[in-house]
Protein backbone atom coordinates (compact mmCIF):
# COMPACT_ATOMS: atom_id res chain seq x y z
CA UNK A 1 0.00 0.00 0.00
CA UNK A 2 3.01 2.32 1.05
CA UNK A 3 5.05 1.42 -2.58
CA UNK A 4 1.30 2.48 -4.34
CA UNK A 5 1.19 5.64 -2.62
CA UNK A 6 4.43 6.60 -3.38
CA UNK A 7 3.90 5.88 -7.05
CA UNK A 8 0.48 7.53 -7.38
CA UNK A 9 2.25 10.46 -5.09
CA UNK A 10 4.90 10.46 -7.82
CA UNK A 11 2.91 10.57 -10.62
CA UNK A 12 0.65 13.30 -9.63
CA UNK A 13 3.97 15.23 -8.79
CA UNK A 14 5.71 14.65 -12.26
CA UNK A 15 2.61 15.33 -13.76
CA UNK A 16 2.43 18.86 -12.04
CA UNK A 17 5.94 19.76 -13.20
CA UNK A 18 5.27 18.65 -16.84
CA UNK A 19 7.11 15.40 -17.79
CA UNK A 20 8.33 15.76 -21.67
CA UNK A 21 5.97 13.99 -23.86
CA UNK A 22 2.80 13.34 -21.27
CA UNK A 23 0.03 13.51 -23.47
CA UNK A 24 -3.51 14.90 -22.08
CA UNK A 25 -4.98 11.83 -21.08
CA UNK A 26 -2.06 10.32 -19.20
CA UNK A 27 -2.22 13.57 -17.28
CA UNK A 28 -5.66 13.44 -16.58
CA UNK A 29 -5.19 10.29 -15.91
CA UNK A 30 -2.59 10.62 -12.93
CA UNK A 31 -4.44 13.71 -11.64
CA UNK A 32 -7.49 11.72 -11.00
CA UNK A 33 -5.38 8.92 -9.32
CA UNK A 34 -3.94 11.42 -7.01
CA UNK A 35 -6.92 13.00 -6.58
CA UNK A 36 -8.50 9.65 -5.44
CA UNK A 37 -6.00 8.79 -3.17
CA UNK A 38 -6.39 12.58 -1.64
CA UNK A 39 -9.87 12.10 -1.50
CA UNK A 40 -10.59 8.44 -0.88
CA UNK A 41 -14.18 8.62 -1.56
CA UNK A 42 -14.32 4.29 -2.39
CA UNK A 43 -13.17 3.36 1.26
CA UNK A 44 -15.57 5.50 3.11
CA UNK A 45 -18.72 4.55 4.54
CA UNK A 46 -22.29 4.95 2.70
CA UNK A 47 -23.64 8.42 3.21
CA UNK A 48 -27.50 7.85 2.91
CA UNK A 49 -27.45 11.65 1.01
CA UNK A 50 -25.26 10.40 -1.57
CA UNK A 51 -27.76 10.17 -4.19
CA UNK A 52 -29.20 14.14 -3.59
CA UNK A 53 -25.74 14.95 -2.94
CA UNK A 54 -25.04 14.22 -6.90
CA UNK A 55 -27.40 15.72 -8.48
CA UNK A 56 -26.84 19.23 -6.69
CA UNK A 57 -23.79 18.59 -7.74
CA UNK A 58 -24.86 17.41 -11.19
CA UNK A 59 -26.57 20.95 -11.04
CA UNK A 60 -24.07 23.15 -9.78
CA UNK A 61 -21.80 21.85 -13.42
CA UNK A 62 -24.80 21.94 -15.37
CA UNK A 63 -25.21 18.39 -16.27
CA UNK A 64 -27.93 16.28 -15.80
CA UNK A 65 -26.93 12.58 -14.50
CA UNK A 66 -29.84 10.39 -15.00
CA UNK A 67 -30.46 7.82 -11.71
CA UNK A 68 -29.92 4.17 -13.57
CA UNK A 69 -30.78 1.60 -10.73
CA UNK A 70 -28.77 -0.72 -12.74
CA UNK A 71 -25.66 0.81 -12.03
CA UNK A 72 -26.13 0.62 -8.29
CA UNK A 73 -26.03 2.24 -5.29
CA UNK A 74 -24.16 5.72 -4.95
CA UNK A 75 -22.74 5.70 -1.98
CA UNK A 76 -20.90 9.27 -1.80
CA UNK A 77 -20.37 12.39 -4.44
CA UNK A 78 -19.33 16.16 -4.00
CA UNK A 79 -17.68 18.55 -6.29
CA UNK A 80 -14.00 18.41 -6.61
CA UNK A 81 -11.41 20.52 -8.11
CA UNK A 82 -9.42 18.24 -10.41
CA UNK A 83 -7.22 18.72 -13.43
CA UNK A 84 -7.79 22.38 -13.36
CA UNK A 85 -11.46 21.65 -13.42
CA UNK A 86 -14.55 21.14 -11.43
CA UNK A 87 -15.96 17.63 -11.53
CA UNK A 88 -18.67 15.66 -9.93
CA UNK A 89 -16.50 12.74 -8.08
CA UNK A 90 -18.71 9.89 -6.95
CA UNK A 91 -18.76 6.40 -6.09
CA UNK A 92 -21.00 3.61 -7.25
CA UNK A 93 -21.75 0.14 -5.34
CA UNK A 94 -23.07 -2.40 -6.26
CA UNK A 95 -22.90 -6.34 -5.48
CA UNK A 96 -20.12 -5.37 -2.74
CA UNK A 97 -17.65 -4.02 -5.89
CA UNK A 98 -17.27 -0.15 -6.03
CA UNK A 99 -16.58 2.32 -8.79
CA UNK A 100 -15.04 5.24 -8.60
CA UNK A 101 -16.61 7.87 -11.16
CA UNK A 102 -15.95 11.64 -12.37
CA UNK A 103 -17.88 13.69 -14.78
CA UNK A 104 -15.80 16.65 -15.86
CA UNK A 105 -17.80 18.83 -18.04
CA UNK A 106 -16.01 21.17 -20.78
CA UNK A 107 -12.66 19.10 -20.19
CA UNK A 108 -11.26 18.33 -24.09
CA UNK A 109 -8.19 15.90 -24.45
CA UNK A 110 -9.03 15.22 -28.04
CA UNK A 111 -7.84 11.72 -29.12
CA UNK A 112 -6.98 10.36 -25.20
CA UNK A 113 -9.56 7.92 -24.43
CA UNK A 114 -8.35 5.18 -22.99
CA UNK A 115 -8.78 1.93 -21.56
CA UNK A 116 -6.44 0.03 -18.98
CA UNK A 117 -6.91 -3.12 -17.32
CA UNK A 118 -4.46 -4.18 -14.86
CA UNK A 119 -4.35 -4.56 -10.75
CA UNK A 120 -5.31 -3.40 -8.62
CA UNK A 121 -7.51 -0.84 -10.92
CA UNK A 122 -9.08 -1.03 -14.07
CA UNK A 123 -9.68 2.67 -15.52
CA UNK A 124 -11.20 3.98 -18.27
CA UNK A 125 -12.36 7.54 -19.55
CA UNK A 126 -14.06 8.66 -22.57
CA UNK A 127 -14.01 11.67 -23.90
CA UNK A 128 -17.45 13.03 -25.62
CA UNK A 129 -18.36 16.14 -27.45
CA UNK A 130 -18.97 17.70 -24.29
CA UNK A 131 -16.95 16.82 -21.80
CA UNK A 132 -14.98 13.26 -20.24
CA UNK A 133 -16.18 10.31 -17.85
CA UNK A 134 -13.77 9.15 -16.49
CA UNK A 135 -14.52 5.10 -14.48
CA UNK A 136 -12.03 3.03 -12.13
CA UNK A 137 -13.15 0.09 -10.47
CA UNK A 138 -11.47 -2.82 -9.78
CA UNK A 139 -13.59 -5.56 -11.60
CA UNK A 140 -13.21 -4.83 -15.29
CA UNK A 141 -17.23 -6.15 -16.07
CA UNK A 142 -18.06 -3.58 -13.69
CA UNK A 143 -15.97 -0.83 -14.95
CA UNK A 144 -17.33 -1.47 -18.42
CA UNK A 145 -21.04 -1.43 -17.38
CA UNK A 146 -20.51 1.96 -15.32
CA UNK A 147 -18.86 3.80 -18.02
CA UNK A 148 -20.94 2.34 -20.82
CA UNK A 149 -24.23 3.61 -18.70
CA UNK A 150 -22.71 6.35 -17.89
CA UNK A 151 -22.52 7.87 -21.50
CA UNK A 152 -26.48 7.33 -21.84
CA UNK A 153 -27.06 8.49 -18.43
CA UNK A 154 -24.91 11.97 -18.52
CA UNK A 155 -26.74 14.69 -20.41
CA UNK A 156 -23.96 17.76 -20.84
CA UNK A 157 -26.65 20.34 -21.19
CA UNK A 158 -28.33 19.75 -17.91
Amino acid sequence: AAAAALVLTLAAVLTLVGLPGLTAGQALRADLMAHMQKDPMHMQRPDPQAGANLRDVALKLGVGIAEDESLGRIIGSRLCDVHGRKAAHFVIEKDGVRATAFVIPDADEAGSAWLRFGAPEHIRMVQTPRGVIAVFCPQADMLVQVSDRLQQSVSWSG
